[in-house]
This record gives C-alpha cells, structure tokens and sequence, in this order.
C-alpha cells in the first residue's frame, strides 16, 4: 500500500478523482487528507506516482510520499 498526503482539499480532490478516473483502487482520509492506493506491483506504483508527480507539478517528501 502507498499513502499519498496532500497539504490541501483542493489537490487531494484532484488527485483522489484521477485515481478513480484511472480506475485504480484507493480509500482517502479526508480528515487526515491522505489517500492511499494498493493492489498494485512494485513496478505498477513507481510508474503512477511518477505520472502523479508530473500530471500535478507535486515533489516527493522527504518520506518518500508525495506531497503538495
């Protein structure tokens, strides 16, 4: 499982609805604007969160996570 935690509403939406929209299944944490993602290979993970960091200009944490 992958946890991405966003600094606001809007890019959590953003990123929640192209999740959905990709099909991939995810659960969020709108309190805690996190969302997390599983079910997928290592290979399959690294290539999304590399489409994410593109598509929304974000910057990975020093964590590892993505964050805007």
């Amino acid at each position: 499982m992958t946890t991405i935690k966003t600094s606001s509403l809007k890019t959590y939406n953003r990123v929640h609805n192209y999740l959905y929209n990709k099909n991939i299944e995810c659960m969020g944490d709108l309190e805690a604007l996190t969302i997390s993602f599983f079910n997928l290979t290592r290979e399959q993970t690294d290539e999304l969160l590399r489409k994410l960091l593109k598509h929304f200009h974000l910057a990975p944490s020093s964590g590892g996570s993505i964050a805007a």
